[in-house]
């Protein structure tokens, strides 16, 4: 389809062309001289053939916009290979695995985003696939009332048990739906069979520093100019939406790489495949 366009035009434009310049058509200055003579003398010529073919144009469009997008994608990782995000890491935040882990994920996310579940799914296979090798720090990213308040809750947990927090991060991701409709009915359900100090954890849900902490996270989310949810640093080179297995992997190869300082042994090509719909939406 896209060179039935192109093959439309070079058939125009020989039409069009002296004699001599049929006979060297294959001079490509010729011929590029033919084609702006005479689009100049047709100027409504072109705007006709792309009114007959709006599919192709459509096609070639998004060609164009695949094309630019896998340069930015490689232009930006080359940047933060070489300039890492460096997020903030204050005492007292909830790891899952060991900070002596050669790579750190910190993962900006929030549990009303239906994206996020993905990409909580990809760093969880990560881990289990790779055990040992990576340690995760989860940020929220908030900008809606119930998902700061689940987010709240994540936190407050943790101050009784970083296991029942990991737990409840599993058990709110997989039921946002029922959270979204239900709101703290269906909240109270999900966390009564993780045992807590109810009393204790009503007292926590109100701490200042608590709500600090995750209007923090929202700042530096602002600050490193992410927008859709979830986006993940990966030692400090961001991995932007739900992307995919591979996607992931071949971001830590290079940030392995760079960090042995191979950095320049690593392919940065390739189209980028990740999601961004998930943008910010206020509740």
């Amino acid at each position: 389809m896209v060179r039935r366009i192109s093959l439309v035009l070079f058939f125009i434009c020989t039409l069009h062309l002296p004699a001599h310049a049929q006979e060297a058509q294959r001079n490509d200055t010729l011929l590029q001289e033919g084609i702006q003579r005479v689009l100049n003398e047709n100027p409504d010529l072109l705007l006709d053939i792309l009114k007959k073919n709006p599919e192709q144009v459509l096609e070639i469009v998004e060609q164009g916009v695949e094309v630019r997008k896998a340069a930015f994608h490689k232009q930006r990782l080359q940047k933060e290979l070489q300039n890492p995000y460096k997020p903030a890491l204050e005492p007292g935040r909830l790891i899952m695995g060991s900070l002596d882990a050669p790579i750190m994920i910190v993962e900006y996310s929030d549990f009303q985003c239906p994206y996020c579940i993905k990409g909580a799914d990809r760093v969880k296979a990560l881990m289990k696939k790779y055990p040992g090798k990576f340690c995760l720090l989860f940020k929220h990213h908030t900008p809606g009332d119930l998902s700061k308040k689940l987010a709240l809750y994540f936190e407050a947990i943790g101050l009784q048990s970083p296991a029942k927090a990991w737990a409840f991060y599993d058990v709110a991701f997989k039921n946002r739906g029922l959270i979204k409709k239900e709101k703290q009915e269906a909240v109270d359900r999900l966390i009564a069979p993780l045992e807590l100090d109810m009393q204790r954890l009503k007292k926590d849900l109100e701490k200042k520093e608590l709500a600090d902490r995750i209007a923090e996270d929202y700042k530096e989310v602002k600050k490193f100019g992410f927008t859709g949810r979830p986006t993940f640093l990966i030692n400090g080179v961001s991995v932007r939406g739900a992307a995919p297995m591979e996607e992931f992997e071949r971001i830590i190869k290079m940030v392995e790489a760079r960090d042995a300082q191979e950095a320049d042994d690593v392919p940065l090509d390739g189209e980028e495949e990740y999601c961004e719909e998930c943008e910010e939406e206020e509740e």
